[in-house]
């Protein structure tokens, strides 16, 4: 990712706490589904507009025709994001690693934006606790990225709103491929993105670019056939 903000000294020891939990043997505790972060990282391409407010995502094409979509399993739906959601992005910017990646500088103008990229709210029994969407820039390809707030993880939300997304995507939603990349550190968030059903197709060395710290990122994808 090219250079955005300076490094939040409160995700780096976010990040360097469950990496270190990973190398010293704590792998049940690290490994716990979306025990830490359940962020995926958003493509290069997410990344690269400035506009009066900082670096935000420029508009992507819709995830779907009907801007009106929902997409629900059980007591979990997938819908547009609406203006009473703002409490719920406030709440996802408390985690600086949730604000560092969807650069929620200003939750409202943040929300704005998703509703116009056309991205989803995750609900589970009527609450917004995280959001989604699939990010297009080149016909029939999509790169996928979703977050949960921290007290909603270890509940398998990630992983249900994942597997609904990439198979509507790849089904209906006409994609013939969804990709997704993540720090290799993010052990929770690759299980999510292996649970929906996307492979580890290689490494990207010094892919991911905050501040002073550079860092690589897996490649994960799922074409049509795969889910």
């Amino acid at each position: 990712m090219p250079c955005m903000f300076e490094r939040v000294p409160a995700a780096k020891c976010a990040q360097e706490g469950l990496l270190e939990r990973v190398l010293c043997g704590s792998a049940a505790e690290a490994l716990d589904e979306e025990a830490e972060h359940l962020v995926a990282v958003l493509g290069v391409e997410a990344l690269e507009r400035r506009n009066g407010h900082g670096l935000h995502h420029p508009l992507k094409r819709r995830v779907a025709e009907n801007c009106e979509m929902h997409l629900a399993d059980g007591n979990l739906e997938l819908r547009p994001w609406e203006g009473v959601d703002l409490g719920a992005v406030r709440e996802a910017a408390e985690d600086p690693y949730i604000a560092e990646i969807e650069h929620i500088e200003n939750p409202a103008v943040w929300l704005k934006e998703a509703q116009q990229r056309d991205e989803l709210a995750i609900v589970v029994d009527g609450e917004v606790v995280g959001g989604i969407g699939i990010g297009s820039w080149q016909p029939r390809r999509g790169q996928l990225g979703y977050f949960v707030v921290e007290r909603c993880r270890g509940r398998g939300i990630a992983s249900r709103a994942a597997t609904l997304l990439v198979r509507w995507a790849l089904s209906e939603g006409m994609y013939v491929r969804v990709q997704a990349t993540v720090e290799p550190w993010n052990v929770a968030s690759v299980r999510v993105l292996e649970k929906a059903g996307l492979q580890r197709e290689g490494l990207l060395r010094s892919y991911v670019v905050y501040g002073n710290r550079i860092g690589d990122a897996y490649l994960y994808a799922a074409v049509r056939g795969d889910v």
